[in-house]
């Protein structure tokens, strides 16, 4: 099982730290094979699917599958709140 640090850290290394983009999602992949790649393939396929690659997601190990399913979740939440408000107004 991931600490709360390995998933933080992952989601730190995913995330742009500095501009104009700050908080948001990079716009390439971390290198494959680290919690990083798994994070951000998760958050990817709710924002923009075309950019994640099948390839990575087959050779995840559980740990990675597990946050890639996390991220996945979390980001799916957020866009439809996003959504909902966007409608709302």
């Amino acid at each position: 099982m991931l600490s709360i640090e390995q998933v933080n850290a992952a989601s730190h290394e995913a995330c742009c730290q500095s501009g104009p983009r700050k908080g948001q999602l990079k716009s390439k992949c971390p290198p494959m094979g680290t919690l990083a790649a798994a994070y951000w393939q998760g958050a990817m396929m709710a924002v923009n699917p075309h950019k994640v690659s099948i390839m990575q997601i087959m050779f995840f190990t559980p740990e990675q599958h597990w946050l890639f399913d996390a991220a996945k979740d979390a980001a799916d939440r957020i866009v439809a709140r996003n959504r909902a408000a966007r409608l709302a107004a």
